[in-house]
């Protein structure tokens, strides 16, 4: 509680440090954060525009000014005019897909049918053939039973031999029998053999883990 509550003032008068030095006052009043931060927005402003102080309208000016000169320095030339932006975004954008196709010159609808050509392209080497619809799926289909085939050791799988499979190794049994899967989850987590489960088991071994109990043998009678 006393860490607290120094923690508490060391923060308090680190807010207060912090204000005072923002604000330029000692004595901080409900609106002087605003008004202080108000009044730097506008000194700034009016430093941006070359002016001794702000007025209405400066700071909306200000930006459009910096975002000329960036369309001025984008299109290297000394003047804004109306459109040059959108001119130029233009000019980029279709040189970059003359690039991708391959071409000096963009013409309309190149992109499009280099994307068309590679995707193709890739199909082909993905499947062996000259794409039809539907080959992706089904070459997909195809190396995934191959690996099925491969993982299970034997052709011509069938629905429920991945699981099957995955059953026989967990359990060591060559035969699945309902409960096998329960049975040996709870032998590993006892530590007993499978079948020799007895009812609170697992209750005994939550216990001796979370608390450390210990089995008490029983004292036999006479």
């Amino acid at each position: 509680m006393e860490l607290g509550i120094v923690l508490r003032s060391a923060m308090r008068e680190s807010v207060k440090k912090n204000v005072r030095e923002f604000t330029g006052s000692d004595d901080y009043k409900a609106g002087d954060l605003s008004m202080a931060a108000d009044s730097k927005v506008k000194a700034a402003v009016a430093e941006l525009r070359n002016k001794p102080e702000y007025e209405l309208g400066d700071l909306s000016a200000a930006l459009d000014d910096i975002a000329k000169a960036e369309v001025c320095r984008m299109t290297g030339k000394d003047e804004y005019e109306f459109g040059d932006l959108s001119v130029e975004i233009d000019s980029r954008v279709k040189a970059a897909a003359a690039d991708f196709a391959g071409k000096e010159t963009y013409e309309f609808g190149d992109l499009s049918k280099e994307i068309d050509a590679r995707i193709k392209a890739r199909v082909k080497e993905f499947t062996g053939k000259d794409y039809v619809l539907g080959d992706v799926t089904a070459e997909i289909d195809r190396r995934r039973v191959a690996w099925l085939e491969d993982y299970l050791q034997k052709e011509d799988y069938a629905f429920g031999d991945v699981t099957k499979k995955f059953v026989s190794q967990y359990t060591g049994k060559s035969e699945y029998k309902f409960g096998d899967v329960t049975r040996k989850a709870v032998a590993d987590f006892t530590g007993k053999e499978m079948g020799e489960y007895k009812f609170g088991d697992i209750s005994k071994k939550i216990g001796q883990t979370l608390f450390g109990n210990k089995q008490v043998p029983k004292k036999k009678k006479g």
